[in-house]
């Protein structure tokens, strides 16, 4: 299982503004405080319009989800991708489907 300071590394590594979104400055945060901070994050980029940290943020969300790391994936799916709120993003499906990858997609398909 990832701990909470690796995922918190992870998350800023390939998103940096994302340092000052998660909680833990002071003490290690939990594995859903840290996906919740990531998927406020992403709706706030979605909803802004700003879609190169859209994408940054969607592939990221991937990249979690290939770790083969059981307890982040059952986060993920159900933690993250509900706190997205996918339904009151955008509407645009073409939008989607070019900025969200395939393994996330059908997750979100599935839900």
């Amino acid at each position: 299982m990832m701990a909470s300071s690796q995922l918190s590394a992870l998350l800023v590594q390939h998103i940096p503004a994302l340092e000052h979104e998660l909680p833990g400055c002071n003490q290690p945060a939990a594995l859903p405080d840290l996906l919740a901070a990531f998927a406020a994050y992403t709706r706030h980029v979605a909803l802004t319009g700003r879609l190169p940290q859209l994408r940054a943020c969607l592939v990221l969300a991937n990249q979690l989800l290939q770790l083969n790391d059981p307890a982040l994936t059952a986060a993920v799916l159900h933690g993250y991708l509900p706190a997205l709120h996918l339904a009151e993003l955008p509407q645009d499906p073409q939008l989607l489907e070019q900025f969200m990858p395939r393994p996330l997609s059908q997750a979100c398909a599935r839900r």
